[in-house]
């Protein structure tokens, strides 16, 4: 394995070779509701609250940067994006079970998948722009 490395081609975007994570993150990104699918069905083999896990599924299935998407807004029980920015920012707290509405301003649609992968994955994904930053949590 001297001097190989394992790489990924995307079906869906010509000419590009991709180390096997960002070819991934692409692939999923691409069939984000199938891979969500695919995941709940696993989980639903452990004995998790179903509240939790339904909460959890959402926030982590918008907080993806998408490669199409207006602005939005969702709401929650939990204080999904606290807990989860503490996280990133090494500034753990615990989950706190208080209602809120997460609002996120998308700033970007991007014209193909082509377009999405080049900007969010090749050029953003080691700064963190594979994710929504610009959100708004108000406690109801």
């Amino acid at each position: 394995m001297n001097g190989c490395s394992i790489v990924y081609k995307c079906s869906d975007i010509e000419r590009i070779i991709w180390p096997v994570e960002e070819g991934m993150f692409i692939e999923t990104v691409s069939q984000l509701t199938l891979f969500y699918e695919e995941i709940q069905s696993f989980i639903d083999l452990f004995d998790i609250d179903a509240g939790h896990i339904s909460e959890l599924m959402d926030y982590q299935k918008n907080i993806v940067k998408a490669i199409s998407a207006p602005d939005f807004d969702m709401y929650f029980e939990y204080d999904w994006h606290r807990y989860f920015s503490g996280i990133q920012n090494n500034d753990y707290t615990p989950l706190i079970k208080r209602k809120n509405r997460m609002s996120v301003k998308t700033h970007s649609a991007f014209d193909s998948l082509t377009e999405y992968a080049v900007n969010v994955v090749w050029y953003g994904r080691k700064g963190g722009q594979n994710l929504y930053s610009d959100i708004e949590v108000t406690l109801l």
